[in-house]
């Protein structure tokens, strides 16, 4: 007699899986990736490390061991699209409990969906005790007795049959479970070895252990780079090679450090040095870059990637553009693992990653153990309410896992000097030599002029115009930069000048002018990552050109770290961190005059739409108006000061999410901690892409995710699309796509035409 794992894969001549290989290569898979994790386990942590290794190993052992029901097996033979009548999980769980290894119990519950439970005294199998019962929470009687009475029944059975295909079980001693951020780490271990482990069954290619990482060769290179630089021996290049010259040469005792550095400082390269320094000193695994928008990282990753040369390969490197987490079979490959040793993603994904209960987000977090962590721009990572809880898991991290952490920004909320924010309040070490701050200070007191651009509130059509007459008064000096608060608001206004000064309406078909005779760009996630490249390559070419008869329509990707540099520019009211921000891409490198940020109001209209994020901090613009236009202002203290006063309008602090993970109600956190509200999806744009993955073939994921764009679901429902194959959580555009301006707003904005007007206006929408 022989078992099954799984049902026949997709490559033809190969049966089902054999549980017992499977079984073994799960159990090496995850002691092999807890083993390089615990590694860098610190404390208590260090002290349990054999009993966590043991918990592991049970979980790993007899996660599937409900999948030798008789009723199970005839299903996992006959092929796939059978249904099960049984859950396999409740099996493993039972014999945890029987031999009193309760976080075993919890690991293998979470190796599928939905993820770890909640506390267990909330009777997840509604009066079958802890963790018991089938996956879903329903409360039918019958629902979950029926399903623990078969286990119980047949429980003998399966470890008679587990026994026979894997040998005699020996006893463990891990037994005491672990909340928090090391449970989740090792359901991490757990899932990624299933998951890959059942993927190379599928004619997949095993996924690829992390290289181990030449720190030193790495800081030569950048080394090199930063020296070959040169430039004009201006002051501001003066701070730029003090500043470099000081991370170099800096290391801290604290495991957390800040970092204020203003515009043109050269932040990246500076922090990232600095960085270098303890992972070689440590011997760590991982540097992590995370930034709140993906222009920061495509800016980031060019850098490196010029800096490192040669060294620079894809096993080195690796972007994380959006979300790229799979749970179905079919997309599990596309998953971004965090395995390279320099990772670039975004702050959406690495704190929902840490915050999150499921396994398919979960898969990739043991990695960051024994990592260094850039937070770029911190003052955009988090919404303040959120950090209490972000807090305490790096705290975990640096203090339990050996990891360090650099907060950087130019314009920096010190939200840890808050005591109602951060308990108690603390003071972090400053890596920017006081010098540096203080000179760039008073450069950045004369770079450029913000005003309000209007008393009255702008409608698409308005702020179209004064746009437009802008650009064609004869007295324009440079080009134009406008940030809107949400991706139609930013398609539609891009539309509107784009019929005014480009004489072509984007939403029809035919008569396009070639990119580089626009004078209409525009950049947003409407954009896939490969077209948003296009665009930003076009504008660098237009810097070297010092072109000055054009406009950048954007969202707020643009607003941060990115080396974008305008005569003028538009911010439609936000936040004072936001406008800001904004100011570091007009005149950046100082080398203008008369450059002018203006600040404006929006009035919707059917095209332009209110963000509600916003809903808060875009009236205390108005009220620190003055404080913001001083000469003399410190954007440190101007965002700390908007932080203090929306949180005092909002009601303070409210510590739900810790008190949520304290309780272990993973659920409630990993909704709680969700930085976009918003249910998205995977959505590729490029049909030759999609008619690949159609077929089977292996796409890497860096390829998938540069080619995709994300989208809210119920935009999906609306357009009527259906995911990539049965079950999966990938979907193929359907609607027309404009790579070169708006992207899949080609398709999506006329829908808000017609909700705007009750008519459809334009014909010959396909």
């Amino acid at each position: 007699m022989w078992l099954a794992h799984s049902a026949p894969p997709k490559c033809p001549g190969k049966g089902p899986q054999l549980y017992e290989h499977h079984i073994a290569g799960v159990r090496h898979g995850a002691a092999l990736r807890a083993g390089q994790m615990l590694d860098f386990a610190s404390g208590v942590l260090s002290e349990r490390k054999g009993e966590l290794l043991d918990t592991l190993d049970f979980a790993s052992e007899f996660h599937d061991l409900g999948k030798l029901d008789d009723d199970i097996q005839h299903v996992l033979r006959a092929g796939r699209g059978g249904s099960l009548r049984w859950d396999h999980m409740d099996a493993g769980i039972a014999f945890a409990q029987n031999q009193q290894q309760e976080a075993a119990g919890w690991l293998i519950r979470a190796h599928h969906s939905p993820g770890l439970s909640s506390n267990p005294e909330e009777q997840i199998g509604f009066g079958h005790g802890p963790l018991r019962g089938r996956r879903k929470r329903k409360s039918e009687t019958s629902y979950h007795e029926d399903q623990v009475k078969r286990t119980d029944e047949c429980l003998s059975v399966y470890l008679a049959r587990h026994r026979q295909c894997c040998g005699t079980t020996t006893s463990r001693s891990g037994k005491e479970i672990v909340h928090g951020l090391p449970l989740r780490l090792l359901l991490s271990c757990l899932v990624d070895a299933d998951h890959n482990d059942t993927a190379m069954w599928d004619g997949e290619p095993d996924a690829k252990q992390s290289p181990i990482p030449d720190w030193g060769a790495i800081t030569q290179a950048l080394d090199s780079y930063v020296g070959g630089l040169g430039g004009a021996d201006s002051q501001k290049d003066e701070l730029r090679r003090d500043f470099y010259l000081g991370a170099s040469n800096t290391m801290f005792d604290e495991r957390m450090v800040v970092c204020e550095a203003g515009v043109g400082l050269g932040k990246t390269t500076s922090v990232t040095r600095n960085l270098l320094n303890y992972a070689r000193a440590e011997d760590l695994r991982h540097l992590f870059i995370v930034a709140p928008y993906t222009n920061i990282l495509r800016q980031t990753a060019k850098t490196l990637r010029r800096a490192l040369g040669d060294l620079c390969t894809d096993d080195l490197l690796c972007e994380n553009h959006h979300r790229a987490e799979f749970s179905d079979v079919s997309s599990r490959q596309y998953s971004a693992l965090w395995k390279a040793p320099i990772t670039l993603t975004t702050t959406v994904q690495f704190f929902e990653t840490i915050a999150s209960n499921r396994p398919a987000n979960l898969r990739k977090l043991h990695e960051l153990p024994g990592s260094v962590i850039f937070i770029d721009e911190t003052h955009a990572a988090l919404p303040a309410l959120m950090w209490p809880q972000a807090w305490r898991w790096l705290k975990v991290l640096t203090e339990e896992w050996k990891c360090r952490v650099v907060f950087a920004s130019g314009s920096m909320i010190r939200f840890w000097q808050d005591d109602t924010i951060i308990k108690p309040s603390i003071k972090l070490p400053e890596l920017t030599p006081e010098s540096v701050i203080s000179v760039n200070r008073e450069l950045e007191s004369c770079r450029l002029k913000i005003e309000k651009a209007s008393e009255v509130a702008l409608n698409c059509a308005s702020l179209s115009d004064r746009l437009a007459d802008h650009l064609n008064d004869g007295k324009c000096e440079g080009p134009v930069l406008c940030i809107l608060n949400t991706v139609q608001s930013a398609a539609g206004v891009a539309r509107a000048l784009a019929q005014r000064l480009d004489l072509f309406d984007p939403l029809a078909f035919g008569n396009e002018p070639e990119l580089a005779k626009r004078r209409v760009l525009h950049l947003s996630t409407a954009l896939s990552p490969v077209d948003r490249e296009v665009i930003l390559q076009e504008i660098d070419t237009r810097n070297a050109q010092q072109r000055k008869d054009w406009v950048l329509v954007a969202t707020s990707c643009v607003e941060a770290g990115v080396d974008l540099d305008f005569q003028t520019g538009y911010r439609e009211r936000c936040s004072v961190a936001s406008l800001i921000q904004t100011s570091g891409r007009v005149n950046r490198h100082n080398l203008r005059t008369g450059a002018i940020l203006f600040d404006f109001v929006t009035v919707e209209d059917g095209i332009l739409s209110k963000h509600p994020a916003f809903k808060e901090s875009a009236p205390i613009v108005e009220k620190m108006w003055n404080r913001i236009i001083a000469p003399n202002a410190v954007p440190a203290e101007l965002v700390t000061l908007a932080m203090r006063l929306e949180l005092q309008k909002t009601g303070g602090m409210a510590e739900t999410i810790t008190k949520q993970e304290s309780a272990h109600d993973y659920p409630a956190v990993a909704d709680a901690f969700r930085i976009i509200k918003s249910d998205t999806r995977t959505v590729i744009v490029n049909e030759s892409l999609a008619n690949r993955v159609r077929a089977g073939v292996t796409v890497p994921s860096r390829e998938l995710i540069m080619n995709s764009v994300q989208l809210w679901s119920a935009r999906i429902n609306d357009l009527g699309m259906k995911p990539i194959h049965e079950n999966s959580d990938i979907y193929v555009w359907n609607a027309p796509y404009d790579s070169s301006l708006i992207g899949v707003m080609k398709g999506i904005l006329p829908l808000a035409l017609v909700k705007s007007s009750g008519t459809l206006i334009i014909d010959n929408i396909q």
